[in-house]
């Protein structure tokens, strides 16, 4: 499986949020719902600011 892991930055810093999210759900326009392929659900305040592929990478800023 190639689940994401997503992550969030905040003034040059990164740290990993969620390990294998299956699901990215925009809750409004700075309030996103994370789920995990394990049903684990986290909401994050931020904005997506990319989403690779790829590398299987999530990267969210923080407001």
């Amino acid at each position: 499986m190639c689940q994401s892991n997503a992550y969030i930055t905040n003034q040059n810093s990164e740290s990993l949020i969620m390990e294998d999210v299956a699901k990215i759900e925009i809750l409004s326009k700075d309030q996103i719902r994370l789920v995990s392929l394990f049903g684990d659900e986290k909401e994050v305040k931020g904005v997506i600011d990319e989403i690779n592929l790829l590398s299987h990478k999530i990267i969210i800023s923080a407001l």
